[in-house]
């Protein structure tokens, strides 16, 4: 699980709430996808989906199902829910 406590943590270092707030309001879309895990840790992009889906499911990231399909730091909407 080392991989993707990894992964999470660039998640966190990557989506804070002032980006999340910014790209809601310009229509961009949000978080981290599958390709950029591919891309930071040259890893197989399945691979990646994989971990991200197993860290959606173990309830640390939430998916959001754009296209491309993102995920996001679960506190980063705990954060955005004190602020709104």
């Amino acid at each position: 699980m080392s991989q993707a406590n990894d992964i999470l943590d660039f998640i966190k270092r990557n989506c804070k709430v002032e980006v999340f707030i910014k790209g809601l309001k310009d229509g961009k879309n949000l978080g981290i996808t599958a390709l950029e895990i591919q891309n930071e840790y040259g890893i197989l992009r399945n691979n990646a989906s994989s971990i991200l889906n197993l860290l959606c499911k173990n309830g640390k990231l939430v998916k959001i199902n754009s296209r491309p399909v993102t995920f996001i730091d679960k506190e980063i909407l705990n954060e955005m829910n004190k602020k709104i």
